[in-house]
């Protein structure tokens, strides 16, 4: 035998779930526009609170503290940019050739481009976190850690392959390299905001690493 008010009371809480993610979901969009533009140190809960149009006793709902905001946001942005360079990564075959490559980077970055927080992402993280250290810098070298493993392994593919030659080209260096390279594209796109055609841009930096990679 089931009561009635059994199902009206797990209504009422899937609402309240839902209602919870979405309010959560809304605060860290709201932080993370205002860490970009007005920088993490200079904004207060208050204005995070006041922007979003919620309680106080809200935000402390789902975050300890500013600082645990900024962790959460990080943690999230990194776990969908590596998924994605992960799987951008993965369509590189040992046996592409540079056209095949420089398509694939369009094809991404063009995709990572059209979401709207990634430019406030790399923004914020550019212009201000990235010199922090303390608790948001284990997510930050986790990344960086994976990136420069997944650039190595599809340099690796492109040696073993024969499609790039190994004899003089040292893996790591050239994934440094090449992460180096994008990370200040990157600073100067979206903190310095200096205009850059897109695909001009990825044909320059693409041909200037498989020069050195080809012809090493």
């Amino acid at each position: 035998m089931t009561f009635s008010f059994e199902s009206g009371m797990d209504e009422r809480y899937e609402k309240k779930r839902k209602d919870g993610r979405k309010r959560y979901g809304q605060i860290m969009e709201v932080a993370l526009v205002l860490f970009a533009g007005k920088g993490y140190h200079a904004t207060s809960i208050e204005d995070i609170i006041q922007e979003a149009g919620i309680a106080r006793r809200t935000f402390y709902t789902h975050f300890n503290s500013k600082e645990d905001l900024l962790l959460k946001i990080i943690t999230h942005q990194l776990r969908v940019l590596s998924e994605f360079i992960d799987f951008s990564l993965n369509r590189i075959s040992g046996k592409a050739d540079r056209d095949e490559i420089i398509k694939i980077t369009i094809d991404s970055t063009k995709h990572i481009s059209t979401l709207p927080e990634m430019k406030y992402f790399g923004r914020m993280m550019l212009g201000e976190i990235i010199g922090m250290r303390g608790v948001f810098w284990d997510p930050i070298e986790g990344f960086m850690e994976k990136m420069k493993g997944l650039t190595i392994n599809a340099i690796n593919r492109l040696h073993d392959s024969g499609v790039i030659n190994k004899q003089n080209t040292a893996p790591l260096v050239a994934a440094l390299c090449m992460i180096g390279g994008i990370k200040e594209l990157i600073y100067t796109a979206l903190v310095r905001e200096e205009p850059m055609a897109l695909e001009t841009t990825i044909h320059t930096m693409v041909n200037f690493f498989l020069q050195g990679l080809f012809d090493a």
